[in-house]
C-alpha cells in the first residue's frame, strides 16, 4: 500500500468536494457518466464492454431520469485497485463544476480498491449505480446501503483475486520469454512503426525491380542494387 499517494488522493477528493451540491429539482438533471474498463481486464467474458456498459445506464435514465443532459461520458482504462487516478479525479471535477449527477452502471466501476470506494461514496456529490436504480446511498436505507457495500466488497476481493492470478502467471510468462509491459504502445514506439513503415514503401519499388531482372534474386543482390542507386536508411546508414 502506498500511504503518501492515498494521502494525495483523499487531499484532492477533499479540496474538489468542498462544498456539496444538490440536484436541480425542476428541468433537465446534468449527469455525467463513468464508464470503466482496466486494460489489464480486456478480453475477459466477465468484464462488461463499454458498449454494456453504456447501455445500462442509458436504460437507467430514461426510466428514472427522463428528463436529463449528459454532460460528459469517460471511458477510463485506470486500474480500480490503484490510489492513483488522475481520471477520476477528473470526472470529479467535472461533476462539481456542472454540479451534475455521476452515474456509473456498476458498483465496481467506479473502484476496487475499497478504500477508494469508501472515500468517494463519502463525498458530497450525489451518484447513481444503473444495477441498483433505487437505492440512494445518501438518503437509503440501512438495507439498501449494506446491499451497495457488499457488491463494493465483492469488486474488491474479485480485484485481489485478479492480482493473484497475474502474479501466478508471471513465472510462466517469463521463462517464455514473454515481453511484460515496456514501450510496445507507446507514443515514441508508434511513432517509430509509422516512419518504418514510410521507408519499407518507398524502398518497395526497388525491390519489386531486383527481383524482376533478377530470377535467383537475393537479399545481397537487393542491398547492391540499393548501393548503386545511393539509398540509405532513415539513420543515414548504408543499408
Amino acid at each position: 500500500m502506498n500511504l503518501q499517494e492515498l494521502l494525495k488522493l483523499v487531499t484532492t477528493m477533499l479540496a474538489i468536494t468542498s462544498t456539496g451540491y444538490r440536484l436541480p429539482c425542476q428541468g433537465k438533471i446534468p449527469v455525467v457518466k463513468l464508464l470503466r474498463k482496466s486494460k489489464a481486464n480486456n478480453g475477459r467474458s466477465s468484464v462488461l464492454s463499454f458498449e454494456a456498459q453504456d447501455e445500462l445506464c442509458k436504460a437507467h435514465l430514461v426510466k428514472h431520469h427522463p428528463k436529463h443532459n449528459i454532460v460528459a461520458t469517460f471511458k477510463s482504462k485506470e486500474s480500480g485497485m490503484t490510489f492513483s487516478r488522475p481520471e477520476l479525479l477528473k470526472v470529479l471535477r467535472v461533476c462539481v463544476e456542472h454540479k451534475a449527477l455521476l452515474l456509473i452502471p456498476k458498483v465496481d466501476r467506479i473502484a476496487r480498491n475499497i478504500m477508494v470506494f469508501s472515500i468517494i461514496m463519502h463525498m458530497n456529490i450525489p451518484i447513481e449505480f444503473a444495477e441498483y436504480p433505487s437505492i440512494d446511498f445518501h438518503t437509503g436505507t440501512i438495507g439498501e446501503k449494506s446491499a451497495i457495500w457488499r457488491a463494493a466488497m465483492e469488486g474488491y476481493l474479485e480485484g485481489l483475486r485478479i492480482s493473484d492470478r497475474t502474479r501466478a502467471v508471471m513465472p510462466k510468462l517469463k521463462r517464455k520469454r514473454v515481453k511484460m509491459g515496456g514501450r510496445a504502445h507507446s507514443k515514441g514506439s508508434q511513432k517509430n512503426n509509422q516512419l518504418a513503415n514510410e521507408e519499407a514503401k518507398s524502398i518497395k519499388k526497388h525491390v519489386l525491380k531486383v527481383m524482376k531482372q533478377n530470377k535467383n534474386w537475393s537479399v545481397p543482390a537487393i542491398t547492391k542494387e540499393f548501393h548503386k542507386l545511393g539509398l540509405k536508411t532513415r539513420r543515414g546508414t548504408h543499408f
